[in-house]
């Protein structure tokens, strides 16, 4: 996935333009929740992950957190990391691949999901791409 689609795809679900707080108000930054299937020490999406949510205005511990779960590429641990996250009451889950978007299903019906799978629509795992 190339930058501009990334960051394309996390503002039209709300990250860009997430709501602040108004000057004075003590507030909690939003907590995204990153649901990934591969091992954590084979990955490379850590470091521009990080770079594009700064490019954007998003820094971790300043403004926003992350929670990354790692499945090990082992599928059968996503729905109880899908649990993990809805049990720290992430305001947004982000998904790869079809499993961790079927675990996230299940673990919430209130949290949004943001799903990064070939084909969302053709898979069953949503209905359109339109934003509601």
């Amino acid at each position: 996935m190339k930058r501009r689609e990334f960051i394309k795809l996390l503002g039209g679900v709300g990250l860009v333009q997430w709501p602040r707080p108004a000057a004075g108000q003590q507030s909690q930054p939003p907590v995204v929740g990153v649901l990934r299937p591969n091992p954590k020490n084979t990955e490379t999406f850590l470091e521009p992950f990080g770079r594009y949510m700064r490019a954007i205005g998003w820094q971790e511990g300043r403004n926003i957190r992350f929670l990354f779960a790692w499945a090990e590429g082992r599928n059968e641990r996503l729905p109880a990391l899908a649990g993990d996250l809805v049990a720290q009451q992430v305001d947004v889950i982000i998904t790869f691949g079809d499993p961790a978007t079927r675990a996230a299903q299940q673990a919430t019906k209130t949290i949004p999901i943001i799903a990064m799978a070939d084909d969302v629509v053709g898979s069953g795992l949503a209905t359109s791409l339109r934003l509601a």
